[in-house]
């Protein structure tokens, strides 16, 4: 039987650390940015990459659920997808914020769908 995801909690013992801001995140191909802001709220828990030069990258919501492993001495958030993958993730919609609902509703589904994914 299939367990299902769950977007937005983290595995267990990953809430464990007080903040990820400034840590690394390493997709399966490589380096995707660093951690801008983060929830570790019990099944709210997300993640803002932000990726490339401030005025030139973006920001990537990133549920919780998508992180495999998170590694305190390196500072670095290890994800099972492709740098494409997360890249390819809904946009945030001017004046959008993070924690909006339908927005997050997008984010976990796209997430949810990748084969081989989260």
């Amino acid at each position: 039987m299939a367990q299902t995801w769950q977007a937005w909690a983290f595995r267990d013992g990953d809430q464990d650390v007080e903040s990820l801001v400034g840590w690394a995140v390493r997709a399966r191909d490589g380096d995707v940015g660093t951690v801008d802001d983060a929830s570790l709220d019990a099944g709210e828990g997300a993640i803002v990459v932000g990726s490339g030069p401030v005025f030139f990258g973006h920001m990537t919501l990133l549920p919780a659920g998508a992180v495999k492993r998170i590694d305190p001495e390196e500072r670095c958030l290890h994800v099972p997808l492709t740098r494409e993958q997360i890249e390819g993730a809904p946009r945030r919609r001017s004046g959008t914020r993070f924690d909006d609902p339908g927005y997050r509703a997008e984010v976990a589904a796209y997430y949810g769908s990748l084969p081989g994914g989260a």
